[in-house]
């Protein structure tokens, strides 16, 4: 026999069951179940858990895949309620976006209301945006 519930056709392929599900469902343990991430991104099961494989610009929360969008330079997530960006080195995450903010390798890079600030470390001082002895 070959079933794979009310939301799902089934067929065989090389002697084994393919579930076809509708859009919304996903295949778990060979039924169609309900598996929904929103218009921004792809539900699936793994090991009986949900996983969303949400769209670029977009990171999954309360199990929907949301706007999450840090710029090109920060990767998107979020922390129980609030986004969180993590940004590549030489940035740093200004207003929810990653800009340039590259201070050396012997100095922290920050914004303060807007505006660059760089962090030396002990014995180096600031020049042109980058620290020197």
């Amino acid at each position: 026999e070959c079933y794979c519930g009310p939301h799902g056709k089934c067929s065989f392929a090389d002697y084994n069951k393919v579930c076809s599900c509708d859009r919304g469902f996903s295949e778990i343990d060979g039924i169609c179940k309900e598996c929904d991430c929103g218009s921004n991104g792809i539900c699936s099961f793994n090991e009986g858990y949900k996983v969303c494989l949400c769209d670029r610009g977009f990171s999954e929360k309360d199990g929907k895949c949301r706007e999450c969008y840090c710029g090109p330079h920060g990767k998107c997530s979020f922390d129980d309620y609030n986004k969180v960006c993590s940004c590549d080195r030489g940035f740093s995450e200004i207003d929810g976006i990653c800009k340039e903010c590259d201070c050396g390798s012997n100095g922290i890079c920050s914004f303060n209301e807007g505006n660059k600030v760089c962090l030396c470390d002990r014995g180096f001082s600031e020049k042109g945006w980058k620290m020197q002895r």
